[in-house]
């Protein structure tokens, strides 16, 4: 399948009608470059859309009601109707088509209802033919499974997520095996052994004429049905357990990533913990500060007042020094004279003081007042003589500031702390999304019922095939009892030995697969990578991945490869299938097609890009390139450049819709070498 044209009408980010044409000629890259969250990926899922419709198991899209571009559908009135399309022209076995989906949107209630509900119906595929045009193929989802099955849509259409998968993990063996298979060839060859079928099968060919047998009597007649019933039971059993066995596959994935959930939610809770530990010494810091703070102003209030003192002290001491020996005058000073007063009936000032007055009262009531003003006079020379504490204040102040200075500081570092872990616990929970706490034990306890219903299922297979075993010998009388039994034989006789003749091209298909592909890949990895490292390819499609070492000893590695290496695996591998399509005559029906590529090789170094443009992206029949500006500078496109045949920039409006423009393929360098003023 080589890509001609695509076409997007409202699809998500695209606003109205967007065309891109990839010109078909000896160069086969087209480049389409944007910013991150621009397009890229949708332009990639506009293909598996159109081809696939939203099956969840090659689509990563938002529900069908926000597939409409959203400039759209805040311009619709109530009713209005709009639609949304995908259309991809391609050319297949020397033939052109066009493959089409719409699906057609409401606005009602303000709410976007789906017009479409059968997704069978929303898809069309049309083939170009000179003398009729362009006609309507019936049944054209099963014609495109046929060029390109589901099961490819990740190896000629995928992007940088999926590639960055481990090579270890079941999902890539699945993509391995679904390669394999569907690019070979190899899936035909299985739909036509399980098409023969076998005699339990009654929708197969063998099982259908196997019940063309006619018993001669009843006795005949019971044998058949408990045969038949019995194979009827291994048919539904082993189906069950195949569909069980899916199931295990599904909750054995959902364990480990619940599992890796568990230990995200797990360290998230540990950076929360030490972001709560980091807060609390904050508070306590800041209780520290606060009161080495009051210690502190209370010493310098003290000093302060100290030294107000010390400044008045040569006045004190000249007091001192000259009413120290009147010191008598100061003992009885207010006994004595208010003694005098009433004494003479006649106050200092010249005014009669009776004794009965008003104001001999009051004179007598100040008698009360301290009559040794020697108090006052020590206590003068207490205050004077604490000044010698100065120093000591001083000391203590500079104590005080220092200790601050270190509690300020080592706040400072507690607060940077702290907005680490903040930062920590913000990236922890933007990796986690809005994945709540998965019940391990609850999936580990279904994945246990269905195992043990499988062990009961295979337990009932084998009691089946005892009694089938068992009527074996009667079963070959009934085979030959008349001529038409016998005609029946001789025909499944045929079919079973053309079943076998299928299934031995399938296993020597498979065989030279993989060993082709083994030899392929290491010849490849021997040219891109710069540390020697090997393949194995098992007959369940498990890759593994060794490196040899100076002392050619070699090493699994599988499961400890960088995101760099796991890319530059799977690129190569994609090389080494094509490889084997081109060296084998046993696969010369097989067609190559376009490669659709939104994978980031920002993860490897330059010497790996280099070599990976030189020796893999142009060997694709074609190649749609999706990239950000930045990662196609220097080695890439250096290796690729005489390969670009067209570059479209995608970028945003106003509005955030996007829209194209095409670049002179002959300008493409000098355009990604301008500088641009925002990160991409």
């Amino acid at each position: 399948m080589i890509f001609k044209e695509l076409k997007l009408i409202n699809f998500r980010q695209f606003k109205g009608e967007n065309r891109f044409v990839f010109p078909i000629n000896d160069r086969k890259i087209t480049l389409i470059i944007a910013r991150n969250g621009v397009g890229k990926t949708t332009f990639l899922q506009a293909f598996r859309f159109c081809f696939y419709g939203e099956s969840p198991n090659v689509l990563k899209l938002p529900k069908s009601e926000e597939l409409l571009n959203y400039s759209v559908e805040n311009d619709m009135s109530e009713m209005d109707e709009q639609p949304l399309s995908v259309q991809v022209k391609f050319q297949h076995n020397g033939k052109d088509y066009i493959a089409v989906r719409t699906v057609r949107f409401r606005m009602f209630n303000r709410k976007m209802q789906k017009l479409t509900k059968n997704s069978d119906d929303s898809f069309e595929l049309w083939e170009e033919t000179e003398n009729r045009g362009a006609v309507k193929v019936e049944d054209g989802l099963k014609r495109i499974q046929e060029m390109i099955p589901t099961g490819l849509a990740h190896v000629y259409m995928f992007d940088g997520e999926r590639v960055e998968k481990p090579i270890g993990s079941k999902e890539f063996k699945n993509d391995l095996k679904n390669s394999i298979v569907g690019v070979l060839g190899l899936k035909k060859l299985e739909q036509a052994r399980d098409f023969l079928g076998d005699e339990s099968k009654s929708s197969s060919v063998i099982g259908q004429v196997y019940s063309k047998l006619m018993p001669l009597n009843n006795t005949e007649q019971e044998v058949l049905d408990r045969d038949n019933i019995a194979k009827k039971n291994i048919d539904d059993l082993n189906h069950e357990i195949v569909l069980q066995q899916g199931s295990v596959e599904i909750l054995t994935r959902d364990i480990d990533e619940a599992t890796e959930a568990q230990k995200s939610i797990d360290e998230l809770r540990i950076l929360v913990q030490e972001r709560q530990v980091a807060d609390l010494k904050i508070n306590k810091q800041e209780q520290k500060i606060e009161s080495l703070t009051k210690s502190a102003s209370d010493c310098a209030v003290n000093l302060l007042l100290k030294l107000e003192i010390a400044k008045t002290y040569p006045k004190y001491k000249e007091f001192i020094e000259k009413e120290e020996d009147q010191a008598e005058v100061f003992e009885n000073l207010y006994e004595s004279v208010i003694k005098d007063i009433l004494k003479r009936h006649e106050c200092i000032c010249g005014r009669e003081v009776h004794s009965n007055s008003h104001e001999a009262d009051i004179l007598r009531s100040l008698s009360v007042l301290p009559q040794d003003n020697a108090n006052y006079l020590n206590a003068l020379k207490s205050l004077y003589n604490s000044i010698t504490d100065i120093s000591i204040l001083r000391n203590k102040v500079e104590r005080y500031h220092k200790q601050l200075v270190l509690a300020k500081k080592d706040l400072e570092e507690l607060r940077k702390s702290y907005d680490v872990a903040v930062e920590k616990v913000i990236d922890k929970e933007k990796k986690n999304g809005q994945n709540a706490q998965v019940n391990i034990e609850h999936l580990r306890a279904n994945k246990a019922r269905i195992l043990y219903s499988i062990d009961t299922n295979k337990e009932a297979v084998e009691e089946n095939q005892r009694i089938i075993n068992g009527l074996s010998s009667r079963l070959k009388k009934i085979h030959f009892s008349n001529q038409h039994n016998r005609n029946v034989k001789a025909s499944l006789t045929m079919l079973n030995q053309l079943k076998l003749e299928i299934e031995g091209e399938l296993d020597n298909k498979k065989k030279i697969a993989r060993q082709s592909i083994k030899r392929n890949m290491n010849l490849v990895l021997s040219e891109v990578m710069d540390q020697h490292y090997e393949v194995e390819l098992d007959s369940e499609y498990k890759l593994t991945v060794y490196k040899r070492n100076n002392k050619n000893y070699l090493k699994d590695e599988t499961e400890v490869l960088s995101t760099g290496q796991n890319v530059m695996m799977y690129l190569s591998f994609l090389r080494a299938l094509l490889m084997t399509i081109e060296q084998h005559s046993e696969f010369d029906d097989i067609q190559s097609s376009g490669v659709i590529m939104d994978a980031a090789l920002s993860n490897l170094d330059e010497e790996h890009i280099k070599q990976i443009s030189m020796r893999i992206l142009n060997s694709f029949d074609q190649l749609i390139f999706l990239s950000f500006k930045a990662q196609l500078r220097n080695e890439l496109i250096a290796g690729i450049r005489s390969n670009i045949s067209c570059v479209y920039e995608l970028s945003k409006d106003t509005v955030g819709n996007v829209v194209s423009r095409i670049i002179d393929a002959n300008d493409v360098e000098e355009y990604i070498n301008e500088d641009d003023d925002i990160n991409e």
